[in-house]
């Protein structure tokens, strides 16, 4: 559904910018439905893996990042698993355009009611939801979420 609602727009990314790591799986179906290249950008929040963990003000990740001369220039989508406030979004979005992006849209899975994004617009998204429910993606099987 994510990838009929890019389409449907309009929008054509040269290039595919997920957000480790959530938004690694959807990014990658992306990418290789519309054969674009596929890049990464690492931004970490959580204090921990345990459900509602303590936030901490968004921050890239630059050596297990590698979206910088792969966005110069370019249409990019970032994809995210999830968004509640926007904060991670953002912050992905700024380094996105620092890096000399052309244009970023942004797309997600699960939006955590939109208006509650404080930081952020999410130009995709195929489900609505309560801020405090809590998912588990197929990808995160096994992880230890107390």
């Amino acid at each position: 559904q994510l990838l009929e609602a890019v389409q449907e727009s309009g929008y054509a990314p040269e290039v595919i910018v997920s957000i480790l790591r959530g938004g690694q799986y959807p990014a990658e179906f992306i990418a290789q439905a519309i054969q674009v290249q596929l890049a990464q950008i690492r931004v970490r929040r959580t204090t921990s893996n345990e459900v509602f963990s303590q936030k901490q003000p968004p921050q890239i990740v630059e050596e297990e990042s590698n979206y910088h001369t792969a966005v110069v220039g370019k249409k990019v989508l970032l994809v995210d698993d999830i968004a509640t406030y926007g904060e991670t979004l953002s912050a992905a979005q700024q380094a996105i355009l620092d890096a000399g992006a052309a244009e970023v849209r942004s797309a997600t899975l699960i939006c955590h009611n939109p208006d509650r994004l404080q930081a952020a617009v999410i130009d995709f998204s195929t489900h609505m939801c309560e801020p405090r429910d809590w998912f588990v993606f197929p990808w995160e099987q096994g992880e230890d979420y107390k």
